[in-house]
């Protein structure tokens, strides 16, 4: 494949990506706000009426929550980053131990077993005390994280621009990627996608 072909596929990719977005029905969280510098909005709707952008455009955060996040209580949030953080720990056991008993197999080698035949670690006792601090861990950061998703939900960063007088929200500052805000603030709120997520789900942090 020459050069120009396969600079051409990124292309191609990003079109078509943007043509099957651009298909998809509208729809809108049921929460949702702006913050655009130190100007907040509580609706898509109050900052088209109420915000100015210059040529270079303006960064912002547009945050959202949909009916199922607002029902989520601190136990979820336990629950999750409890089995999250064992999830994590276990891994991190697995990995030390394989590390432990490849590196003691390494020095037996190269000592010829001067200082006796590496005998090896158990593997399931370690990932298991991992674990479980894994777990408490999670389960302890748990009220910060819910505080936090309370306050700011789900977070998608961005820039806002004018597009021939009208807004325009590029997610993840990606030029290709525009969200016309005047259809975003008319659409249905969380109405049925199939086969297709709505551009705030696709990119966001928390």
């Amino acid at each position: 494949m020459n050069i120009s072909a396969a600079n051409a596929l990124p292309q191609v990719y990003s079109r078509a990506r943007a043509s099957a977005e651009q298909s998809c029905s509208p729809t809108r969280p049921a929460t949702e706000w702006w913050q655009v510098g130190e100007q907040t909005f509580d609706s898509t709707s109050s900052m088209l009426s109420q915000l100015q952008v210059g040529d270079q455009g303006a960064e912002a955060v547009y945050h959202y929550k949909t009916t199922a996040d607002s029902e989520r209580t601190l136990k979820d949030f336990v629950k999750e980053q409890a089995l999250s953080g064992a999830i994590g720990g276990a891994i991190l056991g697995v990995v030390g131990v394989v590390g432990i008993n490849v590196l003691g197999t390494i020095a037996s080698i190269m000592t010829a077993g001067f200082y006796g035949m590496f005998q090896g670690v158990a593997l399931a006792a370690p990932v298991a005390v991992c674990a479980a601090g894994g777990a408490l861990l999670g389960a302890l950061t748990a009220r910060e994280s819910f505080n936090d998703f309370q306050a700011n939900g789900h977070s998608v960063y961005g820039t806002v621009m004018s597009n021939n007088g009208q807004l325009v929200f590029h997610p993840g500052n990606e030029l290709q990627n525009r969200v016309d805000l005047a259809a975003h603030a008319q659409a249905p709120v969380e109405a049925d996608t199939p086969n297709c997520t709505p551009w705030w789900q696709r990119q966001q942090s928390y």
